[in-house]
């Protein structure tokens, strides 16, 4: 269907302001679904937000919050944000540590941060037992660093039981 408006031809997709932005409507969240009937019903009960409020079970103060976030236009502005810190503190270790713990490591996999902080220190290395502890779990997560297998010979010997308190058998 083609039609004049303006002097300009146009057809039916042309004559609807704003249909693109329905083909690209956002999948919500079942909260931000649950937020947008918060919205629809408080704009249907002449903006009352106490009557949404006791209708909802919610909290004034949470719907407030809320009210000052919605932008509807843009109705994913109703998701939840991430809870992540904006600014995460980044490691103050060196590069050289992390090679030299990685080299140590691997030279004595079942040693642990204190043995190896011992040998660090050997190396002109200053650290504390903590920030090795850091390094050999990041590096694990990394998946740089494999974990060994255990080889189940315990480093403690065995105590031996006294004859004083080994119960002989009946009978004898």
């Amino acid at each position: 269907m083609k039609g004049r408006y303006n002097g300009c031809i146009m057809n039916v997709y042309c004559t609807m302001p704003g249909y693109k932005l329905l083909t690209s409507i956002p999948e919500l969240s079942k909260q931000a679904r649950q937020r947008l009937k918060w919205f629809d019903y408080y704009n249907s009960h002449g903006c009352n937000a106490r009557l949404t409020c006791r209708h909802f079970d919610i909290s004034p103060q949470t719907f407030y919050r809320w009210k000052r976030r919605y932008n509807p236009k843009h109705i994913e502005s109703l998701q939840n944000r991430s809870h992540r810190p904006r600014h995460v503190r980044q490691p103050t270790y060196s590069v050289e540590l992390v090679k030299a713990v990685l080299r140590l490591r691997k030279e004595y996999p079942r040693w642990g941060k204190d043995k190896l902080v011992v040998l660090l220190h050997h190396d002109s290395f200053d650290c504390s037992a903590s920030t090795v502890g850091r390094i050999i779990h990041r590096l694990k997560e990394r998946g740089v660093l494999k974990e060994a297998l255990p080889n189940h010979i315990s480093a403690r010997k065995r105590q031996w039981q006294h004859s004083y308190a080994v119960r002989k058998p009946k009978g004898t």
